[in-house]
């Protein structure tokens, strides 16, 4: 009985000892307050130490993993904003700077349009610069070619005259009075008349063009050089017309009227006195007709028609003035 006992006596024994009965091993179950402190027991206690360090080290690296996803997250989702933003800049960047280049080529347009504007402008000044140049270069060579011509006339005329003259004087016996140039107080009705006449026939042909060598005996005509295709009068044209209709003849130029006739102070100036201006020294370049009080008609200049104008005026008129020539 005593060895019963003794066989039935259990002794305490360390977790997890196994005690041989009945030829197998006995396991002692784990109690309930030892189930809960082995589930509150943290997974790697108890185990060695390498493999808790490699645990650590698994969940250190899971956790920089997911650190570094989050950063590169986080970084790419950045970079897309500020690509985004690029982007938009870009855009508005390159949509001023189209325009910024827009204006600019309208501005350079604008530019080149008003320089060409005003090339255009002083080529057209200077062509007629020069067309007036030439034109007064043609001008002062035809009236130099006139004023010969009509000297060498003149002359012609006045030894004709004095052959014929001297034949009558022969034929008749007696001489003949002569005094060209002259009025003679029992002239002065009839001159004063040939005056009204001439200047009666120059105010017919108010308005028509001015035509350079235009004009004769018989009224206007086609000119020479730049009056070739105008038909009308220049200045001398118009004034040798004009004094044609009372029966006296002046020459085609105007140095050569200048000169035929007799000078008269301008206070005595009478209707169909000559009045001439401009050329200095020289010969005169312009001649016109006295109408009345401060009013002479004349065909100024290419581009112009035959016109009345007060001569005494300030101006170049006035400042030109030569003097009065009294034809008859």
């Amino acid at each position: 009985m005593a060895e019963n006992a003794l066989a039935e006596t259990r002794i305490p024994q360390p977790p997890g000892t196994h005690i041989p009965l009945a030829g197998r091993p006995y396991e002692r179950q784990p109690t309930p307050s030892e189930q809960t402190q082995d589930a509150a027991t943290p997974p790697d206690q108890g185990k060695h130490p390498a493999e808790t360090l490699l645990n650590e080290a698994t969940r250190t690296a899971g956790t920089a993993l997911d650190e570094s996803g989050r950063a590169v997250g986080t970084v790419l989702s950045e970079g897309k904003r500020a690509a985004g933003t690029a982007l938009d800049e870009g855009g508005r960047t390159g949509g001023t700077t189209l325009d910024e280049g827009r204006r600019t080529a309208r501005r350079a347009l604008d530019e080149g349009r008003r320089a060409a504007g005003k090339a255009l402008d002083e080529s057209g000044r200077a062509a007629g610069r020069v067309l007036d140049e030439s034109g007064r270069a043609a001008g002062t060579a035809l009236d130099e070619g006139r004023r010969v011509a009509g000297s060498v006339l003149d002359d012609g005329r006045r030894v004709a005259g004095s052959v014929l003259e001297q034949g009558r004087r022969e034929v008749d016996g007696r001489p003949r009075r002569k005094s060209p140039g002259t009025v003679r107080p029992r002239e002065r009705g009839t001159s004063r008349t040939k005056g009204k006449i001439a200047v009666a026939a120059a105010l017919r042909h108010l308005g028509v063009a001015f035509s350079w060598g235009g004009g004769s005996a018989t009224g206007p005509t086609l000119g020479i050089g730049r009056g070739a295709t105008t038909r009308g009068f220049d200045c001398s044209g118009l004034t040798l017309h004009a004094w044609s209709r009372a029966g006296v003849k002046l020459g085609h130029y105007t140095g050569t009227q200048f000169r035929q006739g007799r000078r008269v102070p301008l206070a005595d100036r009478r209707p169909g006195d000559l009045l001439f201006f401009g050329g200095g020294t020289g010969d005169p370049t312009h001649v016109g007709l006295f109408v009345r009080g401060n009013l002479m008609v004349h065909a100024p200049k290419t581009g112009d028609v035959v016109r009345k104008a007060d001569f005494l005026e300030p101006g170049y008129f006035r400042s030109s003035f030569r003097g009065v020539v009294r034809p008859a």
